[in-house]
């Protein structure tokens, strides 16, 4: 048996946001942590990983052999 666990059993996007918010806090920052996580996760994390540097699990695995 198999799980997908991002986002099935654990719920990263809700634990980023709470930590975004804590930090944002911490710094005095008065910035909606969802709307500061959508922008970022969009904007910056989604693409680096579509257009970045991608190589198929197979061939990591051959390089690792």
């Amino acid at each position: 048996m198999t799980f997908d666990t991002y986002g099935t059993p654990i719920d990263w996007q809700s634990a980023l946001v709470a930590y975004i918010s804590n930090f944002l806090c911490s710094k005095g920052e008065d910035i909606n942590a969802k709307t500061f996580y959508r922008v970022w996760y969009h904007g910056y994390a989604l693409p680096a990983v579509v257009n970045g540097p991608y190589m198929p699990y197979r061939r990591l695995l051959q390089m690792a052999e």
